[in-house]
């Protein structure tokens, strides 16, 4: 069975929008979504959560990667995508490699 994934954001790096800095929206949360992280470390993290989650982070780093972004341009992830609970990654731009 074949899966059609249509995802579309708003280009938010500085260089595409001419502002100063750059930046990410995040509109495509509908407030089901589960995430959590385990390990880190001396152990090889483990990300868990169900599929709302897991589509929401795919999409979170398809939007990074497939922007403009500078090197070191970074974006916390919290558990659950909810802002007060703890902070369980961050994802990073490196196009120094």
């Amino acid at each position: 069975m074949k899966k059609k994934l249509i995802f579309e954001f708003e280009e938010g790096s500085a260089k595409s929008t001419g502002q100063r800095w750059d930046g990410m929206t995040t509109d495509f949360y509908s407030g089901d979504e589960v995430l959590q992280v385990s390990g880190g470390g001396d152990t090889v993290p483990f990300v868990s959560g169900n599929s709302a989650g897991l589509v929401a982070l795919g999409k979170s780093l398809i939007q990074i990667g497939m922007s403009d972004y500078r090197n070191g341009y970074h974006v916390h992830i919290y558990e659950d995508f909810i802002a007060d609970k703890p902070e369980i990654m961050v994802i990073g731009v490196n196009s120094s490699n």
